[in-house]
């Protein structure tokens, strides 16, 4: 399953803001798999998702490990008009993840994705099981959306 190089090159325009502002602490192909993954969506989806996410990607120590933790200073001007804010962590783009539901390579990011649109916080377990079920509809219908 391969994407078009063309739309992975927009969607790295989209999201260049990111990178060229400092925000994101990742490597560039980190950034290429991000790009690739997100570009698997239809392009109204994609627009959705940056008008109405902001993602915030945790840094990778010196040593190549992921750090625990990072402050991240979130300026109103950027949360303006945002649903949610997604965090990623380093390991997304490094781990080599067994078939998803959907089959495709860029289900983990997605799904995460889904949740911060449907702006769901779950109280309990059962409300948690249900809220991944729905994320999960999402990513398919996003998937299969001819």
């Amino acid at each position: 399953m391969m994407n078009d190089k063309d739309k992975v090159d927009r969607v790295k325009k989209i999201f260049e803001h990111y990178r060229t502002s400092g925000d994101w602490d990742i490597t560039e192909e980190e950034y290429d798999k991000f790009c690739d993954w997100v570009a698997y969506l239809k392009d109204e989806h994609i627009v959705e998702i940056n008008e109405e996410i902001y993602f915030v990607v945790l840094g990778t120590a010196e040593d190549g490990l992921p750090t625990f933790a990072n402050t991240v200073l979130l300026e109103t001007e950027k949360l303006k008009n945002k649903k949610a804010i997604v965090f990623l962590s380093p390991l997304v783009f490094r781990w080599d993840l067994p078939p998803m539901p959907s089959g495709h390579p860029a289900y983990p990011l997605v799904h995460e994705i889904a949740h911060g649109i449907l702006r769901r916080e779950p109280k309990n377990r059962e409300e948690r099981d249900f809220f991944e079920l729905e994320a999960d509809e999402l990513v398919k219908r996003w998937f299969e959306d001819p």
